[in-house]
């Protein structure tokens, strides 16, 4: 008798033309007497094989009988083989892990904070054979937006087992752009996987009406539009912010003190240096805050010292040479 050989190709849209068929198992009946015909006979249904043997001779019965007595000549015998897909590898990618994607029907949408975490991707074999060749690209009109990073990530992955790579976006704006996975995988090479998202910058201002593109994002429900130009807007929401105690990082900065600008008396010969404090509790209005004796003094290390109380809830005091 001769084993039967099962061969195995796969027809998809990405592979519509197979060249050639490989064997992929080797069957061989398990009672193997000479003129039995193992082979006479061949059902396949998906990983399933019938395989009829016309003139076996076992006494035995029913199913999974025994074969040792070969008394009732010519008899006949079928042999079920299960579990019989292809040596092949499979390719899975997950994102986040345990959240599988569809190869060319899933979209990634990165977050609306530039710099914002990487994104996550992990690649498994569910298949019986190494995945191998593995390569991740990305194209598209805004590929320079993402980077990937593989540098934990291998090239080849045996069956049960994974690996991990990460995409990080770059830039701000709307971004649109495809990743794509090359593997050996016999159907899904490449695997693509679409990237999408509005990612925002802290420190861009598209539109140039003094608030940051991501501000404007997150307040679009407030009417705000990163890419236009509303500086009318911008000004209502200052104002309301600094009444409710509120204030922009460059609104505090100018409370710094500048250098003082020292100049001669060309008929004394002598620098004077005067000092003023100004008070504000919305750092919009300052008025001037008198120093005045007895609370200025001189120090007796030659500093100016200027005690004083403030009754006020909030206020801000700005130092300037006048």
């Amino acid at each position: 008798d001769q084993p039967a050989p099962i061969y195995f190709n796969v027809l998809t849209e990405k592979n519509p033309l197979p060249t050639a068929w490989t064997q992929q198992v080797y069957l061989k009946a398990s009672n193997t007497d000479a003129g039995d015909q193992f082979g006479f006979s061949v059902a396949v249904s998906g990983d399933t094989a019938v395989i009829g043997a016309l003139r076996e001779a076992s006494n035995a019965t029913g199913i999974g009988g025994t074969q040792a007595d070969n008394s009732l000549t010519q008899s006949g015998a079928a042999y079920m083989f299960a579990g019989l897909g292809p040596v092949v590898p499979e390719i899975a990618i997950e994102q986040p892990a345990g959240i599988s994607l569809i190869d060319g029907g899933s979209s990634i949408a990165f977050s609306s904070l530039l710099g914002s975490p990487a994104q996550i991707f992990t690649i498994r074999n569910t298949g019986i054979a190494d995945l191998t060749g593995l390569v991740v690209s990305i194209d598209g009109v805004d590929a320079g937006s993402f980077t990937v990073d593989t540098t934990v990530m291998s090239t080849t992955v045996p069956p049960g087992g994974s690996t991990i790579f990460t995409v990080t976006d770059i830039a701000s704006g709307i971004l649109a752009a495809t990743l794509h996975i090359a593997s050996n995988d016999l159907n899904e090479n490449p695997f693509d996987i679409a990237l999408s998202g509005r990612v925002f910058s802290a420190t861009t201002d598209t539109d140039g009406d003094g608030l940051n593109d991501l501000a404007e994002f997150q307040y679009s429900a407030l009417g705000f539009n990163w890419q236009v130009s509303q500086p009318a807007l911008v000004a209502t929401l200052n104002t309301g912010a600094n009444t409710a105690g509120l204030y922009t990082p460059s609104q505090v900065q100018a409370l710094n003190v500048p250098a003082p600008l020292l100049a001669k008396d060309a008929t004394t010969d002598e620098f004077k240096l005067t000092i003023g404090i100004e008070k504000s509790t919305d750092l919009s209005i300052f008025s001037p805050f008198p120093m005045t004796v007895p609370q200025t003094s001189i120090n007796a290390e030659g500093k100016l010292e200027f005690r004083f109380t403030v009754p006020d809830n909030a206020a801000f005091f700005r130092l300037q040479a006048q």
